[in-house]
This record gives C-alpha cells, structure tokens and sequence, in this order.
C-alpha cells in the first residue's frame, strides 16, 4: 500500500529553514547539471571498485564553431594563421577559410581540428575546464548491452540513465578530457608477467568488463592522441564544479539533528551522502519482512534495465542500536552481500533512530520477546535530502519505486499532495 508524503511535508516545514536551496548551474552557460554518482574505471586497479564522481556543471552540447570564433576574436594568440606549432598541428581549423571566417553553413556545428592546448585555452577563458576522464565517463559513458547496439555506434557517448531527458547532445564526434593520456592502452599481445594474458587479444585482461567494448574504442582512441593533434572528428565541451550545495531546503530531511555511525565505524551525518537515495528501517536479526526488503532493492540495484542501481544510494538505518553494534552491521553486509560502493548501513541512538523514523511516519515497537514489529516503509530521497516517494513494501511494485528514483534525480520540489495515509 502507497504512502503519501504529505505527513512529513508537514513535519519538515515545521523545521527552520537553513539556508537556500540548491544551487543549479548558472543561468548564463548553457548546461547541464550533472548530479554526484560513481564512475567504474575501465581499467582494473588497485583497490577496485566504482570511485565517486562530484557533482558538475558541463556543457549541454559541444563547443561550436561560432562559439569559439568569438573565442580566436577576444584571443588572436589562437588564430588558425597565429597559433605555435608547438601548441597545434598544421590543420588546425582546417576547415575554416581563414583566421575568423568558419564554414558559413556550419556556425552551429562543433568545431574540430583543434588541438587540447586550444580547447583548454578556451575553457579556460570562459572560466570552466575540459571535463576529466571520469567525468565524462559518469556523464556519457552508460553501456548498452552488445546485443541491443553495435559499439561504434555508442563509442562517443550515451548519456547516462539519470540525464536522460536533459538537453545533454551526444554523438558523432571524440571528445578532449583533462587527462586523456592517463589511460595506457598498449594493443600487445599477451604479458609475460600474467599467466591468463594470452587468452585475451591486446589490453582486455585488465578491463574491469571486456565486453564493454565501446568502452575500449574510447580509451584506445585516447591513448593514441597527442596534445597537438587535429583531427576531423575531434571536438570539446567545457565543464565546472557545480554551485555549491547547500544549503537545505525547509522540507529536508537533512536539516534534523541526529548523528550516525556506519558499519566501519566512522561517524556520518545523512548530509553527507551524495545523489539519489532509498532509505529504510530494518534490523539484523529480523528474520522475515527484512531480508525480504533488502533483497527486492538489490533485485532492483542490480537491474541494468531499470538504469536506477548506479547512481543510487541504499541506507539501512537499525531500529535495535542496543544489539547491531558496529560488528553486527558489519557481518549483516557480508552475509547479505552489499557492497560498499552502494550500501549504508547506520546506527544511532535510540533517540535519533525513534526521531528520523516518526519524521518519515515509519512504525516500530520492540516486543516482549525482544523482536520488532514495523512497518515496511521505503523513503526516495532526492539529492537535497526532500523526500519525492514512499511506499510499503517493495518485492510486488519494484518498477514504481525504480521510476520514482528516476524522478527524484531532476526533482526540486518534492510534491505535497496525499493520497491517504494508510
């Protein structure tokens, strides 16, 4: 059965307003607002795991080639007639008929042939900067299944599930990063120092997923560039750390006073986390509701159809502090097998836990027998902490709950009308 939210829209606008809400990217540029998620580099590497990605601003399309005539107009030292060839290969704007004349039926097209330094410079002056690898990754890099699309076809960029619907423009051209040579990609055959290289072809035994082979176009394409190359079908877009967020919205959840421990011991406030996040109650040894909870979210984290588990954060906060000790938590992670990438599991006191719960109208008691009786409350938390979606229980309706989380990555404003309590 569904809950509204509008019970703890009302108790969230009975907490002082901090600050202003979260900033977007500035008016003027025109971006996209790219929120905080986690990016798998492509290449295995000590540590593993996804590493997480900032929020940014980035450009909604390509640098284009009237944009960056108004660039080499404000900073000649870039004209195609003037440009060190240290900086640029000869055919750098090759296409353009001289310093400030581009192609007249291609003012709106990206602007190719020009080189990292260029591309940088220009960033640079508009005060953003190319995006790095791992940012454009996040932003453009979703993979599609081998049977749905031929790689060549995606190699460029696809925009990841949770910018569908932007005004993000991909496709048809390379793209400079920061730190595009940060990627060795070698094209030998084999490695005398790995016993199981020479089953694969080139540098596939180091992917994290060789099937990502559209993932492999794009870090052999860099790998093979040069600062100074020029090419036809290479071209930028600039990108910026986004506003500072903030500031907490008078309905979020993140304005309440209440301190958290993870099962690693170290302290967290529920501010701290980052994107999208499904949060419930449970505790470690309830033996039915719980685990059933748990493993329909890990059914839907694990759904690259539903393009949701990602960019989404998992928080179980205990509602048995006196028995889920740090160690609990702990074991709890390993026997359900959640990852860290992805999974929150928190303690607080009594106190917290009891204030949190009846904020998000999740039910509780503690029984004679020392169990827990509770409802089954799931919260979709957008970025700003505002909760966008409740619902009870999770195994029969998980396409709702995957679409609400979808919803909550562009959400502002959470929405106040009810449908009934229960």
């Amino acid at each position: 059965m569904r809950f509204a939210i509008a019970a703890a829209g009302v108790l969230l606008g009975a907490l002082p307003a901090l600050v202003a809400a979260q900033g977007a990217c500035p008016a003027q540029r025109d971006e996209v607002f790219v929120p905080a998620g986690r990016y798998q580099p492509f290449f295995k590497r000590a540590g593993g795991g996804a590493v997480p990605v900032p929020a940014m601003c980035v450009g909604a399309a390509p640098v284009s080639n009237a944009q960056f005539l108004g660039f080499v107009r404000d900073h000649p030292e870039w004209r195609k007639s003037r440009v060190g060839r240290l900086f640029a290969e000869s055919n750098y704007l090759a296409d353009w008929q001289d310093d400030l004349t581009p192609p007249p039926d291609a003012l709106d097209a990206p602007v190719t042939f020009v080189s990292w330094f260029a591309a940088g410079a220009y960033c640079e002056a508009a005060g953003r900067r190319l995006p790095k690898v791992s940012e454009w990754e996040r932003m453009a890099g979703a993979r599609v299944p081998a049977q749905r699309a031929a790689p060549f076809a995606i190699a460029m960029g696809r925009p990841a599930a949770d910018l569908a619907g932007t005004p993000l423009k991909l496709g048809g051209l390379w793209e400079w990063t920061e730190d595009f040579n940060s990627a060795v990609v070698t094209g030998r055959v084999g490695n005398a120092e790995s016993a199981d290289s020479s089953l694969f072809c080139g540098d596939g035994f180091r992917a994290v997923n060789a099937s990502d082979y559209a993932a492999f176009l794009r870090y052999s394409f860099r790998s093979s560039l040069r600062a100074d190359f020029t090419l036809r079908n290479l071209g930028f877009r600039c990108a910026g750390e986004a506003p500072a967020a903030a500031a907490l919205s008078e309905r979020s959840v993140y304005q309440l006073d209440a301190s958290w421990t993870d099962d690693g011991g170290k302290p967290l406030q529920l501010r701290e986390l980052q994107g999208v996040q499904v949060l419930t109650f449970f505790y470690t040894n309830c033996e039915a509701a719980c685990p059933l909870t748990v493993k329909a979210l890990q059914m839907l984290a694990r759904d690259e159809a539903s393009g949701v588990g990602k960019h989404t954060g998992f928080v179980l906060i205990s509602v048995d502090p006196e028995r889920d000790s740090v160690e609990a938590l702990h074991q709890y992670r390993r026997t359900m097998q959640l990852d860290k990438d992805h999974w929150k599991l928190l303690r607080g006191s009594d106190a917290d836990v009891r204030k949190l719960a009846a904020l998000l109208g999740f039910n509780y008691e503690q029984v004679a027998s020392g169990e827990f009786v509770h409802s089954n409350l799931v919260t979709v938390l957008n970025p700003r902490g505002e909760v966008v979606h409740q619902q009870n229980a999770v195994s029969g309706d998980r396409a709702e709950l995957a679409d609400a989380i979808r919803r909550a990555r562009s959400a502002v404003t959470p929405p106040r009308a009810s449908t009934g309590r229960r």
